[in-house]
């Protein structure tokens, strides 16, 4: 964290104070925190740089989808870039380069927010402009934290701006003082955050804080029910339906109070004229004036027709789902409207901006999996799914204005219905994933019949992993799997990749010409995973970067993760 640190304490010296520790001449023309935090346009200044650094490249601007998406057990890597393909074979290594970035880019950020909170807290500037400043800064350390912690286990936990280098050097801190800072964060972020209709559009009100402490109460139940797979649960001093019970609470509180509700119709959501819809809890804004746009062209087909302006294919369609995600999807579903808007199905055809072959049709999956692609020189195949969620018919080469839904109020819905179903109320649970499904059922061209409500005489069990599968289906692509994939357990994500493993063989039995299990040489599609216990917990946890070992002080080799 040595080197994050100089970078992030160099940048916020130059914008924001004068680090005589670091710089011993002091420009004439430097700010000092004073005047920066001395006006609430100094302070909104100092919360964007915290946006901003979150929204980059580094996090939600691609790498952090590039580790959720290609390590998560249900997606893959369409790209021989040797980060990726070691995330989706699950064979990562401690020097991994994305890895790295998100680890680094989130202590980035953390930095930044502490430097908010600190120098704000004797700010002079108007009491609610100051609350509302410190509330959301509050809201984004705790989803920092909440991702660091889900992803590593025990991480240094930083509440201070970092004062010296020395400072930096912080050792793993349990996951326990962890969580408790993440809860104590989200209270204050409640506290503080004004209510709905005082925020700018995507920034969190205060029930956004209500919402992620349920998310994080769910991670609470799952290792209270699962200790050792892989997190320590010898902290967690109430009973697993307690934080059941929580999550339920603040679950039905923002339910009921929080003002959020379903668009009408699911393409609503992924139209990007139209962001910051009702149904967005937290939206960060990804778009060319902020630079933060690379992610969605790592989803889409090269040249594709509904990007009619582009003629690059450079980077595109690095993150694919896996055949079992569509395949789930479909044969629970068949006709549902959700799978139009979130898989490229069957073919596509290259713009007619493009130079090189305009219009020429790609058959992809799910036609690949029983067919032959026809002959002749303006066809092609494709083996792996590709989503089609985020997408800007604007796009040229590198910049679009495709925001990233973080939260939105379906996936608060499930998360009701999960918890309710383990407290033993599944009927209720099965009444809330109903409203999901009659809202699938509204297109543009009117009401479908599918997806059929599901039967309320389903028991606890199968409603239970009727949920978990609902969420890769209707959260699909949304930086959820990673995490749902591997809450649940050693047991359950072992379930996740032999699910894959069955669907390759099976494909290798049927197929009557060399499929090429996958796109790229060695990408998860064509892997056919370990399910020894130790391969599996391994995989339970991203590497402890080794950059951070090999610069902190307090962090050794003897600190890494199991099995790396």
């Amino acid at each position: 964290m040595r080197n994050l640190y100089t970078y992030s304490l160099l940048l916020l010296c130059f914008l924001f104070g004068s680090c005589e520790e670091f710089l011993e001449e002091n420009p004439t023309t430097q700010f000092n925190k004073g005047q920066i935090y001395s006006s609430v346009d100094g302070a909104q200044a100092a919360l964007n740089a915290c946006y901003a650094y979150i929204s980059n490249s580094s996090l939600y601007g691609l790498r952090l989808q590039v580790v959720l998406t290609c390590g998560a057990g249900t997606m893959t890597a369409g790209t021989t870039s040797s980060a990726y393909v070691e995330l989706a074979k699950l064979d990562i290594q401690t020097n991994n380069t994305a890895v790295a970035e998100v680890y680094e880019g989130l202590y980035i950020t953390i930095n930044a927010i502490n430097d908010v909170l600190l120098n704000l807290k004797d700010s002079p500037i108007d009491q609610v402009e100051r609350d509302r400043i410190i509330g959301e800064a509050y809201f984004l350390r705790a989803l920092c934290y909440f991702n660091l912690v889900r992803l590593f286990g025990p991480v240094p936990l930083v509440i201070e701006p970092a004062s010296s280098i020395e400072s930096a050097h912080k050792p793993r801190t349990s996951i326990g003082e962890v969580y408790t800072t993440i809860i104590e964060d989200l209270e204050n972020a409640w506290e503080l955050l004004p209510v709905a209709g005082k925020q700018p559009k995507g920034r969190p009100y205060n029930y956004a804080a209500k919402f992620l402490l349920s998310k994080v109460y769910i991670a609470m139940a799952c290792i209270k029910e699962n200790p050792g797979e892989p997190f320590d649960a010898s902290w967690l001093e109430e009973s697993t339906q307690s934080y059941w019970q929580k999550a339920y609470d603040y679950a039905s509180d923002v339910y009921t109070n929080g003002g959020y509700s379903l668009v009408d119709q699911f393409n609503e959501l992924w139209d990007c004229y139209n962001p910051y819809t009702a149904e967005s809890i937290f939206e960060l804004e990804e778009n060319v004036m902020t630079g933060s746009t690379t992610f969605m062209y790592h989803y889409l087909p090269g040249y594709w027709e509904e990007l009619p302006l582009t003629a690059s294919s450079n980077n595109y369609g690095r993150l694919r789902a896996m055949r079992e995600s569509y395949d789930l999807h479909f044969n629970r579903y068949e006709g549902d409207f959700r799978l139009d808007e979130t898989f490229i199905q069957y073919s596509y055809k290259r713009n007619m901006t493009t130079t090189s072959n305009p219009g020429r049709v790609y058959y992809t999956y799910p036609y690949t999996r029983d067919n032959l692609p026809p002959t002749g020189e303006m066809s092609s195949s494709e083996e792996l799914p590709y989503l089609r969620k985020y997408k800007d018919p604007r796009f040229t080469a590198f910049d679009a204005n495709v925001n990233v839904i973080v939260f939105r109020y379906a996936d608060l819905i499930l998360m009701m219905a999960e918890s309710a179903n383990e407290l033993g109320k599944t009927s209720e649970a099965i009444g809330l994933v109903n409203q999901l499904l009659d809202r699938a059922r509204n297109t543009p061209t009117g009401r479908r019949t599918a997806p059929a409500d599901w039967n309320v005489s389903m028991s606890k069990e199968e409603t239970r992993q009727y949920i978990m599968e609902e969420r890769l289906i209707e959260l699909k692509g949304e930086l959820h799997e990673w995490f749902d994939n591997r809450r649940r357990g050693i047991a359950y994500f072992k379930n996740i990749l032999q699910k894959h493993n069955d669907r390759l063989n099976e494909l290798s039995s049927t197929m009557t010409y060399d499929y090429y299990f996958g796109i790229a040489s060695g990408s998860g599609g064509n892997k056919v995973y370990s399910l020894t216990q130790d391969y599996v917990k391994k995989n339970m946890l991203c590497p402890f970067p080794m950059v951070e070992i090999t610069s902190n002080n307090n962090i050794s080799e003897k600190d890494q993760n199991f099995g790396y």
